[in-house]
């Protein structure tokens, strides 16, 4: 979900899977996911001398001024510990039905899945595409 002035973004980010990992507060990081959300940013061309992260990292110096992420909640993800939470709660259910529906509660639950608030600042001279306030969208961003 999105909130944003011309040059501020503010992102609520929600983890829907263990391996998703802590939320870096870095440009690369940054520019991935508003690369991901919807219109989507065609990723940059650059000279093939200059390997792609290398091309990400100068296009995130050049876009972004700064990110900070507050608002953690639920990190680091401890998997082993959700797990036998879970398990125990199913135990006297009906077994796999049981389990999935609890992992699928798990992840739905804002309060419990792991999530964060991203602030970030573009440069004035960013031409970046930003997403409309709002919006909602699916990123496997890293970095």
């Amino acid at each position: 979900m999105t909130e944003q002035t011309p040059q501020l973004v503010r992102l609520a980010l929600h983890a829907v899977h263990p391996d998703t990992g802590d939320v870096p507060s870095t440009a690369v990081f940054a520019l991935r996911l508003l690369m991901d959300a919807p219109p989507r940013s065609p990723y940059p061309e650059h000279d093939p001398a200059v390997d792609p992260e290398t091309a990400m990292q100068q296009l995130a110096e050049h876009a972004i001024a700064s990110v900070v992420v507050t608002d953690r909640r639920n990190f680091p993800f401890d998997e082993q510990a959700t797990a036998q939470q879970i398990d125990d709660r199913v135990r006297a259910d009906d077994g796999q039905q049981a389990l999935a529906r609890e992992w699928a509660a798990f992840w739905a639950d804002s309060q419990r899945a792991p999530s964060a608030t991203v602030t970030i600042r573009l440069r004035p001279d960013s031409t970046l595409a930003l997403p409309a306030t709002g919006t909602e969208w699916d990123s496997a961003a890293y970095g």
